[in-house]
């Protein structure tokens, strides 16, 4: 007989209980990162540019505005725009993790490093 409160199968339901809670944790990030989304729109109205966190595009709108300007011009609003989106995209994806992972956590740290650059 022990004194410790604690015996072999409590570790053991203790440990598969923070398992199961890293598991449904994991989902919820999952489910979560794939509805992140980032939506700019360039100052002129002509260009609207929807990406994912990673910048991957998911949709690009040109607006009437963009037939009146250079294709040199529209392509930096393209980019300038999506660069933008692809920013707000990240800081929702951080906002949704930090909620599920903690903000000081290694994998915050880790998450926020690929979505937004190296700590300053």
């Amino acid at each position: 007989m022990t004194t410790d409160a604690s015996t072999p199968r409590d570790w053991l339901d203790g440990y598969l209980a923070r398992l199961d809670d890293t598991a449904v944790r994991a989902q919820q990030a999952s489910t979560e990162m794939a509805a992140v989304t980032g939506t700019a729109r360039s100052r002129d109205g002509a260009v609207t540019v929807t990406v994912e966190p990673s910048g991957a595009l998911l949709d690009v709108v040109f607006s009437p505005v963009a037939a009146s300007i250079t294709r040199e011009r529209l392509a930096e609003q393209l980019l300038g725009t999506a660069a933008e989106a692809r920013r707000a995209a990240a800081a929702k994806a951080v906002d949704a993790a930090e909620r599920l992972w903690g903000a000081d956590s290694a994998t915050m740290t880790l998450l926020r490093a690929s979505l937004t650059g190296p700590a300053q």
